[in-house]
């Protein structure tokens, strides 16, 4: 079967019809960079679940062609229970102190939008709280000497990381937010959670 498989889009519709296990034993046999564009692409929690069924070898090919944010960020979801809103968070690339500059903020989204798709930046303290939420159109027309304090939205909602999904979706019936950061219990940034995976998970659940 491995020997069929030349698109990422290919592996994604076979590991769709397959256990965590079969799964797992199928992305060790094909090419590692392929393994890891498509572990990305899909439910992150997934993902997680098949990346701890790698062996230690295997696991080591296909982390090679992984961001480390995103590595360090499957490694923090695998804390959180099976079925909660921390198993399905991204690494959230947008993360700035509240005394930046906009004009650095800028150049620093520059680097990453060239490399990830981004729809917020997220300001946190030195606690590593999450103090505000950043919407691009704000940075792009504000004064390039003001700070992100002055033009972030504060006290933001946030998912808790422990939240069961279905718990989580109450929550945020009535926002409709593309993108959620996701908390834990003192407020700190853990990632974030975008909302069609949400939805999607939702309707598996039912």
């Amino acid at each position: 079967l491995q020997d069929q498989i030349e698109s990422k889009e290919q592996l994604l519709q076979v590991i769709q019809s397959l256990d965590n296990q079969a799964a797992a034993q199928l992305i060790a046999k094909v090419d590692p960079k392929l393994a890891a564009s498509a572990l990305r692409t899909i439910d992150q929690e997934i993902a997680v679940n098949i990346s701890n069924k790698l062996s230690d070898s295997a696991w080591h090919l296909v982390e090679q062609h992984l961001p480390e944010e995103v590595r360090t960020q499957w490694k923090r979801n695998a804390n959180f229970p099976e079925g909660s809103i921390g198993r399905m968070m991204e690494p959230a690339w947008a993360v700035f102190p509240p005394e930046m500059k906009v004009s650095e903020a800028i150049e620093v989204l520059r680097d990453i939008v060239k490399r990830e798709f981004i729809t917020y930046g997220y300001v946190i303290d030195r606690q590593q709280k999450l103090v505000g939420v950043l919407v691009m159109r704000d940075l792009l027309f504000a004064e390039p000497t003001q700070s992100l304090e002055e033009i972030m939205l504060p006290n933001p909602f946030s998912l808790k990381a422990d939240t069961d999904l279905m718990d989580g979706m109450k929550e945020v019936l009535v926002k409709h937010y593309p993108v959620y950061p996701v908390t834990n219990e003192s407020d700190q940034l853990m990632g974030v959670v975008r909302g069609h995976t949400l939805f999607e998970a939702q309707a598996v659940e039912i």
